[in-house]
């Protein structure tokens, strides 16, 4: 089964697997993560990789929603997370607009609150 779990995550197992090779292995509530020392956190399949372990759970969201999309993912979350992120950073909505109230990130929230992560 988890064969088959990581074969449908393949593309954001890779990816996960290369970026945490710079990270620090950790527990959180017996579910493993990496912290690295870069700015933000992402979620690529079972590899959760955060700058602040605060971010583990929301993270956590985001592994729940490559299970259900496998490699659909990286197109439906992934880039428009990537973007969301860089355009709410960079740019004057961070002071109008929560993070979360994009799709990508409301819905991580919701998996996170509804599985109490």
């Amino acid at each position: 089964m988890r064969l088959l779990l990581m074969l449908w995550q393949l593309p954001q197992v890779i990816l996960g697997f290369i970026l945490s090779r710079n990270a620090e292995k950790k527990q959180f509530n017996g579910f493993e993560y990496y912290q690295w020392k870069r700015r933000g956190s992402i979620s690529l399949g079972p590899y959760v990789i955060v700058d602040n372990p605060s971010s583990v759970a929301h993270e956590r969201g985001h592994s729940v929603q490559s299970l259900i999309l496998g490699p659909l993912y990286l197109i439906i979350i992934g880039l428009p997370s990537l973007l969301w992120c860089a355009i709410y950073t960079y740019t004057g909505i961070r002071k109008k607009t929560s993070y979360y109230c994009f799709y990508t990130e409301a819905w991580a929230e919701n998996i996170r609150k509804r599985r109490k992560y």
